[in-house]
C-alpha cells in the first residue's frame, strides 16, 4: 500500500492495450487493487468498438513522476506506453492549447474563419491557425501537427510546454518520413547522452 499522493503532482499516466481481453469483466477497482503495489492510484476503462468487436485501453495513473516500463499482472509482465493526451483547441477563437470555457478571444468560424459561428456556414475552407484551404479543425494542418509534436515531446521527456517548444523549434527540420516531434526526441536524447559522457 502506497501513501497518500498529491493531485496532479508527482505523477505519471500510462496506457495499457488490453489486445488479449484478459481484463474484460474485472471492474476498475479490483485491477486497482491489483496494481497498488506497483504505484498505481487510478485506473479508467476506455472503450471503443472497431469492427464490431468491443476493445479496451485502460489509463493508468502512478504515484511517481516516472513511469515504469512494463508491470506485472499474475504471471505476466504487460508493456504499457505513455499517454500523450489530446490537444486542444478552442471551439470559440479555434486556437490551440486552450479551451473556450478560458478563451477571450473573439468567436470565430471553424471554417471559414471569419467572426461567425460556424455550423451552417457554406463559405470556402479559410484555417484560422495557419490561413490555408481546410478548416481549422482539420488534423492535416501544420500548426496542428507541430503542436501536437510538441505535447509529445513534452509528455515523453516530461519538460515543460515552453521547453517542448523550444526544442521542437530548434530541430524543425525532421528526417523524411519522421514528425518533427520525432526528429526532436532522437535528437535530444542523442544530445543527452553525449553531454553524459563527457562528464
Amino acid at each position: 500500500m502506497i501513501g497518500n499522493v498529491h493531485s496532479g503532482l508527482n505523477q505519471s499516466e500510462d496506457i495499457l492495450f488490453d489486445r488479449d481481453h484478459d481484463l474484460d469483466g474485472i471492474p476498475e477497482e479490483e485491477i486497482k487493487s491489483e496494481l497498488e503495489s506497483q504505484w498505481v492510484v487510478s485506473v479508467k476503462r476506455i472503450t471503443k468498438k472497431r469492427n464490431d468487436l468491443i476493445e479496451a485501453t485502460y489509463l493508468l495513473t502512478f504515484g511517481m513522476p516516472t513511469l515504469p516500463t512494463n508491470i506485472k499482472m499474475v504471471l505476466y509482465q504487460i508493456k504499457i506506453y505513455s499517454f500523450v493526451p489530446n490537444l486542444l483547441r478552442c471551439f470559440k477563437c479555434q486556437q490551440f492549447c486552450h479551451g473556450q470555457i478560458s478563451c477571450i478571444g473573439w468567436e470565430t468560424c471553424f471554417r471559414c474563419e471569419q467572426g461567425h459561428e460556424g455550423k451552417s456556414c457554406q463559405k470556402d475552407p479559410m484555417c484560422k491557425n495557419c490561413k490555408g484551404d481546410h478548416m481549422s479543425s482539420s488534423k492535416q494542418c501544420p500548426i496542428w501537427i507541430k503542436e501536437k509534436g510538441i505535447l509529445k515531446v513534452k509528455t515523453k521527456r516530461k519538460i515543460t510546454y515552453q521547453e517542448a517548444k523550444r526544442i521542437v523549434n530548434i530541430y524543425n527540420i525532421p528526417k523524411p518520413n519522421m514528425p518533427i516531434y520525432a526528429s526532436a526526441l532522437k535528437i535530444t536524447k542523442k544530445d543527452s547522452s553525449t553531454q553524459s559522457q563527457k562528464r
